[in-house]
């Protein structure tokens, strides 16, 4: 028995594997240990007569255990026969412990399962190491039922092997393993604190791992203090009386409750136990401390409740009532006073009162349910709302009807639960589903390992393929072939690792042709936090990367030619001064002349034969890598040519120039020449502008001289008319914010259901040296290239800020929106500078709205949304500007968490004309609404598209034909004061 108990203690006391991993079957009752430590006093002593061991108060712990463990712990010898079992294993197999001692074992086993049993008790015996397993098992009735066992392997001092087997029926554990996930295992923590204390000295000997982890003390700390330090307000004398009093009385055991301490400082209520333990030669007390904090409401509601309440009323959020349909009285338990909204101290309640808290439209289900149970005795389940302060809840009731001896029904008896909350959820599951179908997004969702589960419409109309066709395809299909390897290994990585990938792809279809999508992909993790799914969401951006790749190829090329661009060439020649070079600028003689003479289509094509003359002596004489070529304007090209010198330059223009001449370029016979000015570095030019202006010199020089002919920079060239760039873009920012010649226009917006205009964008405007307007097209990119526009953005923001306190106090409550860039976004400081101005403006906060695109906000998603959280919690709202044309969804829409999108423009221009136009407009509106976003549409031009957008609910217009942009002094001039 001791041997049984000592691997008892180490397997369940002390569980290190099955034990800790189903926490829903730790003892239930702390009697169970009460009783088992009373009626192990008689074993004790037993053992000690035998003589064959000294039990140690660590002994004493074990045995108290082996009777009082909810675990069933057997010993089988090597023959297969039960030497002994505990009263949980006779509880758990029906069988006493008289008809199992002395038996084999295999009697618990299914007929199928006994040869499987013998052979695993070989391997046992053989090895020593059983793994913890899962059996199905037999009771004495002949039922089976699921078990989990692990076992251990002890010998005697003859030395003779047995087999020490604990067992846990795990019925109802298999049942509720989901469920137990679901709730996150929130009881994995639950055990009981067992402590043994020397009745002479009053100090704590022993304690078991709950006692250290929960009081917070450590064994050696624990020994050096009286037990009744862990009380508050505890009186020493009167803990002294009660060991003493137990040491004379018979029962020896004493139950109360306090207060206790733990190490760092916390204090909790518990139900102390103290059980004395005697034998021969040594005596302890045990003490077992229950913490009973989070279950004293319960248990004190409990007491005041009918007996046959009490197991509803355990059921936390779930109110428990009976009911007489003779005479319609109702007996409610605490919780269901709570459900219903009354007092429970009240006047008691009656079917008539319970039913003037549901609304009318419910009356009649409820009466057929109850109806039908009295009368047939069915069960019966039913949902009906109830007026909570105002509030409609919704409640779900389960009821059955309770039947006297002869089946007669005596009274219904039921839960009610209120799931208000869950409706609420499935409601906003409904409409992401729906969002999801409506989203103009490529939408679909795999398993874990890659196969698509699930494809919206759009992904069926954008590549091609049916639902049917997809479902159960890898994504593989849509693959292009041009993604690279390493795109592919950084996106597993990214989504193994728990994270959010985002990116491009180019894709094909089914019908072989190619489209762009921009897209993310993210895990889906189950209730146990493993990944089980994963969401793509992809926007066909076809369109907009054809778009970008001519935008990007405008940027960077003139149209007609193909050559580099005056911008491109001159950002290409800021590269170029760290070594040496020549450049040559290149003017048509009299070009202006011949397009005059033969039309400007015709001065084209001549145009390209002249540059394919140039670029015949350049391939012939010089690697491509040495040299690139711009158009400069309609008649002038440049060159640039690395490590030349000024003979080796000098001979390439007169090539050039004798080219050209020598050339007929139509069958006119037109004869061209070129002039060229030729400039080195670093010899007469440390920067781009200069090269250019002593280029542009030379040039002059040499038409000056008689035009067809090439000339070298020298200094008394700058004599003449040097042209100079005279305005830099960034040096007129600069300067323009130097002279606080930024202003703010406003431009209203109107809220078409009350067709009243309350809010204005900010929109920023340059004033020229001139005092010309300047529109933001001219400035914006360059502010943003040379880092500028947070600084305009700053002053745009503080003078809005300080226009909308002046509004305020004038009495004209209007609120302002105004765009943030992703510098902005990413600027560390903003959010502060924001947050400062307008405390020190005296702005509302709550009035200031911020326009961000989704663009700008996935550049750095964690810093967006922080910034965001910084300016929600001082009251602003947010925008998502460019609703519909980004890659946006309800997953950035929940993320960023914002207050308003603004449609794009480019639905919103033709919308009286486009049908699909108006169909993805009414969309985005109603997902909008579903999800409490206010939604804006910019450039409403005419009356027609007003009137489209009121009758899909869009709550604000922005256009021309609402109101153009205007200075303050002329924005608000006809606003009134509102009350």
């Amino acid at each position: 028995m001791v041997l049984a108990v000592t691997f008892f203690l180490e397997s369940t006391l002390f569980p290190r594997k099955a034990y800790m991993s189903h926490p829903s079957h730790l003892p239930q009752d702390l009697e169970f240990l009460l009783k088992g430590l009373e009626s192990r006093i008689a074993d004790i002593s037993h053992a000690m007569e035998k003589g064959k061991k000294v039990l140690d108060k660590e002994d004493l712990l074990r045995l108290a255990a082996w009777d009082v463990t909810d675990m069933g712990l057997c010993i089988v010898d090597e023959n297969g026969l039960f030497v002994d079992v505990n009263p949980a294993y006779t509880r758990i197999y029906g069988y006493t412990r008289e008809e199992l001692r002395g038996r084999p074992f295999t009697m618990v086993l299914p007929e199928d399962r006994e040869a499987m049993g013998r052979k695993a008790l070989k391997d046992f015996f053989e090895s020593g190491d059983e793994p913890v397993m899962e059996w199905e098992v037999r009771r004495k009735d002949g039922t089976l039922f699921p078990i989990l066992a692990t076992a251990g392997l002890f010998k005697d001092d003859k030395g003779a092997k047995y087999k020490i087997t604990s067992v846990m029926d795990i019925t109802r554990t298999r049942k509720d393993r989901e469920l137990h996930q679901r709730l996150g295992f929130i009881f994995e923590n639950l055990k009981e604190e067992i402590f043994l204390i020397n009745p002479e000295t009053f100090c704590f000997e022993e304690a078991n791992a709950s006692a250290i982890n929960n009081s917070g003390f450590d064994l050696n700390t624990l020994r050096s203090m009286v037990f009744w330090e862990l009380f508050i307000g505890a009186d020493a004398a009167a803990f002294k009386d009660l060991v003493a009093e137990m040491g004379i009385c018979s029962e020896g055991k004493r139950r109360f409750q306090v207060y206790v301490c733990r190490r760092d400082k916390t204090c909790y209520e518990a139900e102390v136990r103290l059980q004395r333990i005697r034998t021969e030669e040594t005596c302890v007390i045990a003490m077992l401390v229950r913490d009973i904090s989070e279950s004293m409401e319960t248990l004190r509601a409990l007491k005041e409740s009918e007996e046959n309440l009490s197991e509803a009323q355990q059921v936390a959020g779930i109110g428990s009532w009976k009911l007489n349909r003779n005479t319609d009285t109702l007996r409610w338990s605490r919780q269901m006073f709570r459900i219903m909204g009354m007092p429970s101290d009240g006047p008691l309640p009656d079917f008539a009162s319970f039913l003037k808290k549901v609304p009318e439209r419910d009356h009649a289900n409820i009466e057929k349910a109850l109806d039908a149970a009295w009368k047939g005795g069915e069960a019966f389940q039913l949902e009906h709302g109830v007026f909570v302060n105002r509030e409609l809840r919704i409640i779900s009731v389960l009821g059955r009807a309770i039947k006297d001896a002869e089946g007669r029904v005596q009274h219904l008896v039921g839960t009610s639960q209120d799931i208000t909350e869950k409706k609420k959820a499935e409601a906003e599951l409904h409409k992401l589903t729906m969002a999801i179908e409506q989203s103009t997004n490529v939408v679909f969702i795999t398993d874990r390992h890659g196969t698509i589960e699930y494809v919206n419409g759009v992904f069926e109309r954008v590549t091609g393929y049916v639902r049917e066709e997809a479902i159960g395809q890898n994504p593989r299909i849509l693959a292009s072939g041009e993604t690279r390897p390493e795109t592919y290994a950084t996106l597993w990585e990214t989504i193994l690792s728990g994270q959010t990938w985002r990116g491009d792809f180019k894709n094909k279809t089914k019908g072989g042709s190619f489209y762009w999508g921009k897209g993310l992909i993210t895990p889906v993790r189950g209730l146990g936090g493993e990944i089980v799914h994963f969401l793509a969401i992809q926007e066909d951006i076809t369109e907009k990367k054809q778009a970008e790749e001519r935008a990007l190829y405008l940027e960077t090329y003139d149209v007609q030619t193909g050559l580099l661009n005056r911008d491109s060439f001159i950002r290409r020649l800021d590269g170029e001064f760290s070594g040496t070079g020549a450049g040559l600028l290149i003017d048509i003689d009299g070009f202006k002349l011949v397009n005059d003479q033969i039309g400007y289509a015709r001065g084209d094509q001549v145009l390209r034969a002249l540059i394919r003359s140039v670029d015949q002596v350049m391939d012939a004489r010089l690697a491509a890598d040495r040299w690139f070529m711009g158009r400069f304007g309609g008649d002038q090209m440049a060159l640039f040519i690395r490590n030349m010198g000024s003979a080796e330059a000098l001979a390439l223009g007169e090539e050039i120039r004798r080219q050209v001449e020598a050339k007929r370029f139509d069958d006119s016979g037109l004869r061209l020449t070129v002039s060229a000015g030729l400039a080195l570095i670093p010899e007469h030019a440390g920067d781009a502008v200069t090269l250019l202006a002593v280029l542009d010199a030379a040039l002059g020089k040499a038409k000056e001289l008689g035009k067809n002919r090439c000339r070298i920079f020298v200094p008394e060239d700058r004599e003449g008319e040097l042209k100079r760039a005279t305005f830099h873009k960034k040096q007129r920012i600069l300067d323009a914010l130097a002279g606080d010649r930024f202003e703010v226009w406003y431009q209203p917006l109107l809220h078409l259901v009350s067709r009243k205009i309350f809010h204005y964008e900010a929109l920023v405007r340059m004033r020229d040296l001139e005092g010309n307007v300047v529109l933001p097209g001219a400035f914006i990119q360059a502010a943003e290239r040379h880092g500028l526009v947070g600084s305009i953005d700053r002053v745009v923001a503080q003078k809005t800020f300080a226009l909308q306190a002046m509004l305020e106090k004038q009495g004209k409550k209007l609120s302002f929106s105004m765009n943030l860039s992703a510098r902005d976004l990413a600027d560390a400081g903003m959010a502060a500078f924001l947050q400062k101005s307008i405390k020190e403006s005296g702005a509302d906060p709550e009035k200031l709205i911020f326009e961000i695109t989704e663009t700008a906000a996935i550049q750095d998603m964690d810093r967006a949304l922080d910034f965001i959280r910084q300016m929600k919690a001082l009251g602003c709202r947010f925008s998502l500007d460019d609703f519909g044309v980004g890659f946006t969804s309800f997953v950035y829409l929940r993320e960023l968490g914002v207050d308003y999108i603004k449609i794009d423009g480019s639905f919103i221009r033709k919308l009286h004309e486009r049908q699909e136009d108006r169909s993805v407009v009414r969309a985005i509106a109603q997902m909008a609404r579903e999800l409490g976003i206010m939604t804006v549409a910019e450039f409403v031009e005419v009356p027609e598209t007003l009137e489209i957008l009121s009758g899909f609910g869009v709550d604000f217009g922005q256009g021309f034909f609402i109101g153009k942009p205007a200075p303050a002094s002329l924005a608000f001039s006809g606003i009134p004061v509102l009350p």
